[in-house]
């Protein structure tokens, strides 16, 4: 797999799991974008936009465009890939946590 696949992979893993802990699932296309960069991943409007469609996609999240404002909401699916539950090949499996 090449770096930027793999970069891919876990910029939606990094969304899944931003938004398996948000109160109700949700979060802004501007939000995921900030978190992304945030944690280091370098990440663009344009990256974060074909993200979330291959999330949308793969039914892992909902997507409502509000004239430009994206707000995006895990399906029960995500928020199990985001905990590692569930498995999805495009998306970065979590890492175990430590004891």
């Amino acid at each position: 797999m090449s770096y930027s696949a793999r970069l891919e992979a876990h910029r939606r893993l990094t969304v899944l799991r931003h938004l398996a802990e948000c109160l109700d699932y949700a979060s802004n296309s501007e939000i995921l974008f900030d978190v992304c960069n945030g944690v280091g991943i370098r990440t663009s409007r344009d990256q974060m936009i074909s993200t979330l469609a291959w999330l949308r996609e793969a039914l892992l999240v909902t997507v409502e465009d509000h004239e430009g404002f994206l707000i995006v909401e895990a399906s029960a699916r995500g928020v199990d890939v985001a905990s590692g539950r569930a498995r999805d090949p495009g998306v970065r499996r979590p890492a175990p946590k430590s004891r």
